[in-house]
């Protein structure tokens, strides 16, 4: 299993330049703003990494199978949409087996992991509907979105 490290970040690029360079450097950008906390990505990068050792992944990289299951989807196509990079000013960072800030510096981006903070409207976006905010304790909030995680894992099996 290759070690992961999540986090945030701010600086000012162009997105499609952004996104060649973590596809060379097999990092993985997601838009901050459909993240739920840094579980949210831990989760899913462990589930990309149990389908790539059983066999069972269904992209050909860990970092887009990683964004598979982040997303909740069955399709590449709608994790794509829903999960890239939108803004030319933040990101969030699912990084493989690499020293984290020698990545940020590489990018010229700084660590600021209150992006990945949760919230209810975060949630909405992510596709968590209210009656499933509404069936669940203040608590456990957050783990809706866990749970779509591991439900995306059963559903690409």
């Amino acid at each position: 299993m290759s070690k992961v490290c999540v986090l945030g970040a701010r600086g000012n690029f162009v997105i499609e330049e952004l996104k060649g360079k973590l596809q060379e450097i097999g990092v993985l950008g997601l838009d901050p703003q459909m993240v739920c906390g840094k579980d949210h990505l831990l989760a899913a990068a462990d589930c990309a990494q149990r389908a790539f050792a059983t066999q069972h992944h269904i992209c050909s990289t860990l970092a887009m199978e990683t964004m598979l299951y982040a997303s909740g989807e069955r399709q590449i196509a709608k994790a794509a949409e829903k999960m890239s990079v939108k803004s030319p000013q933040e990101v969030a960072l699912v990084i493989f087996d690499r020293d984290p800030q020698e990545v940020l510096t590489q990018l010229s981006l700084t660590l600021d992991d209150t992006l990945l903070e949760p919230s209810e409207e975060k949630m909405l976006r992510f596709g968590i509907s209210q009656a499933e905010l509404a069936s669940v304790t203040a608590s456990k909030k957050y783990d809706l979105v866990l749970e779509h995680v591991a439900f995306a894992s059963l559903r690409n099996k």
